[in-house]
């Protein structure tokens, strides 16, 4: 396994929620995700509003990108990277809990 791939299978086998503090709303294509612990706000475009929205519905990120594969018109292996930074980024910012399953 590659680096890469090590990476883009780190939150593969967790659950994935949205700390409590964190309050969401979508702005037409895109939205913001604000935390209230910090009034920190994180801009999001149409993708990872998308992202957001399906991660609040419990999708796993295999989930999301299988899903998003049928909403948007992207190369598999680019979604699937576009994902695992997103929320990469959203778990090292605090707005995501990756909890093992179970």
């Amino acid at each position: 396994m590659h680096a890469g791939e090590e990476r883009d299978h780190a939150h593969a086998g967790r659950r994935l929620r949205p700390h409590d503090d964190v309050v969401s709303q979508r702005l037409g294509d895109a939205g913001v995700l604000i935390d209230m612990r910090t009034g920190r706000m994180f801009e999001l475009n149409i993708t990872g509003v998308r992202i957001w929205e399906l991660v609040v519905e419990g999708c796993s990120p295999d989930d999301v990108v299988l899903r998003l594969l049928q909403e948007f018109s992207a190369a598999p292996d680019v979604l699937r990277a576009e994902v695992t930074a997103l929320i990469e980024k959203l778990v090292s910012e605090g707005l995501l809990h990756a909890e093992p399953h179970g």
